[in-house]
């Protein structure tokens, strides 16, 4: 009744653990952000309606947190010493920006904060 659950599968592939579940703010994608200690992470998406994997994002800048657009189009990923923007439906990279600290999109824009040190960075994308 209330809740759902998706099989991940053998994990053959990258045979890494789940670190971080984000779930979007608006309808059914949840990022699971995965990895081994000295490897390479990446973010699988999921739509948890549907019961399917949507994408994988491997960001070269070793990352697992996320978070997604107020509209789902765009998927930010944190890294080391940069946060890569994702467009979901394709799948394709569309930036980075520097940052590596705290990252959050605005509730209503497409508007992208990250901290980078002592400052703060306010990235819209277009």
């Amino acid at each position: 009744g209330n809740q759902a659950t998706i099989s991940l599968g053998a994990m053959q592939d990258d045979d890494a653990p789940t670190h971080r579940v984000i779930s979007s703010r608006t309808g059914s994608l949840v990022a699971l952000g995965r990895g081994w200690y000295g490897q390479a992470a990446f973010v699988d998406i999921w739509d948890f309606v549907a019961s399917k994997r949507l994408g994988r994002y491997k960001a070269k800048d070793i990352g697992s947190l996320t978070s997604f657009s107020f509209d789902n189009s765009l998927l930010a990923v944190e890294g080391a010493e940069r946060v890569t923007l994702w467009r979901i439906a394709s799948g394709k990279q569309v930036t980075s920006v520097k940052g590596s600290g705290i990252m959050q999109f605005s509730p209503i824009a497409l508007e992208l904060a990250v901290t980078d040190g002592t400052d703060l960075i306010v990235y819209a994308p277009r």
